[in-house]
């Protein structure tokens, strides 16, 4: 079960290095001769391509942490304040 909740909160992740292996896996196969590949399979830039993902899916989810917390601190703060205030108006 906490595999299953492991692979909900990173899947994008978990795609991409899935279809990284499955990449080197073909090319491998391809390198000893069990397989030919197309041209443009041999032109395809699979290592790349995930790094950019990886570090795109790391940057957002980086964002929407931050957003989170600073809504987290300036509720925190507005929150005594007010409550102060409050108290000062004796409700």
């Amino acid at each position: 079960m906490k595999v299953v909740q492991v692979l909900q909160k990173a899947w994008l992740e978990f795609t991409v290095c899935c279809s990284s292996m499955v990449y080197i896996i073909v090319r491998i196969v391809a390198d000893v001769n069990k397989i030919n590949l197309p041209t443009w399979f041999e032109n395809f830039d699979m290592p790349t391509i995930s790094l950019f993902l990886i570090v795109f899916i790391l940057l957002y989810r980086s964002e929407e942490k931050n957003v989170i917390k600073v809504d987290k601190m300036n509720l925190n703060f507005v929150t005594p304040v007010l409550g102060q205030s409050w108290g000062m108006l004796g409700c």
